[in-house]
């Protein structure tokens, strides 16, 4: 049995037989038609024993545009509302281990994990690099 597996609820219709599963980007959620589609989904999978992973809150690759990190709180909150207790993990930073260091200052990323732990406070917290 896999220990692990990168599944997307909008376009995989089967959960792999393995312990957990990281859900993909979740940008994804605003995209799709439905969020309470996705949040259902992962509802599910959660019920089914699934230990859940978020992958990722904020992406070098997929950056929203913003002058400092505060002004993604709202993006933030919107992202993860819903999945509160659902998720149990999430990857809060990806690929961003110098990214806007000169602009936003030195210590945005621990604000970034501390804003996401009053967010949910129960999930593993992650920085993906």
């Amino acid at each position: 049995m896999k220990t692990g597996y990168r599944f997307n609820p909008l376009k995989d219709s089967i959960a792999p037989e393995c312990d957990s599963l990281t859900l993909p980007n979740f940008r994804y959620r605003q995209k799709a038609g439905s969020s309470q589609e996705v949040i259902s989904l992962a509802k599910d999978l959660k019920e089914r024993g699934y230990w859940l992973h978020g992958h990722a809150i904020y992406d070098l690759r997929n950056k929203p545009r913003a002058t400092y990190w505060t002004e993604l709180k709202p993006y933030i909150a919107n992202l993860v509302k819903g999945f509160e207790g659902v998720i149990d993990s999430w990857d809060v930073c990806n690929e961003v281990s110098d990214h806007n260091k000169g602009l936003w200052g030195d210590d945005w990323q621990v604000e970034m994990f501390e804003y996401m732990r009053e967010l949910c406070p129960k999930a593993k917290l992650w920085l993906n690099e």
